[in-house]
C-alpha cells in the first residue's frame, strides 16, 4: 500500500520547483560522472501533507522500515 501511494505521488500530484543543495554527487564512487545535487521544493505546494510527506524521501524511508519488519518477522515466525 505504502508503495502505491508514493507511485501515485510522484507521479500523478503536481511536482515542485526543483532546489539545488550545493552538494556534488558522482556515481560509482567518482569515477563515473558528477553533477550538483538538488530536491524539490515541496513548501508551496497545495496538496495535503501526507503527499508532501511521500514526496520527500521520508515516504521511502518508511517504505524500506516496513519492508524490514516484515522480514525480521517472517523470519521470527520460521524460528518459532
Amino acid at each position: 500500500m505504502v508503495g502505491i501511494l508514493i507511485y501515485y505521488v510522484n507521479h500523478y500530484l503536481p511536482k515542485g520547483p526543483m532546489i539545488a543543495t550545493g552538494d556534488v554527487v558522482c556515481q560509482n564512487d567518482g569515477r563515473g560522472s558528477c553533477g550538483e545535487s538538488s530536491v524539490e521544493d515541496v513548501r508551496n505546494l497545495k496538496i495535503p501533507e501526507w503527499a508532501k510527506f511521500f514526496k520527500k524521501s521520508d515516504g521511502m524511508l518508511l517504505f524500506f522500515g516496513l519492508l524490514f519488519g516484515a522480514i525480521v518477522v517472517s523470519a521470527k515466525r520460521e524460528e518459532s
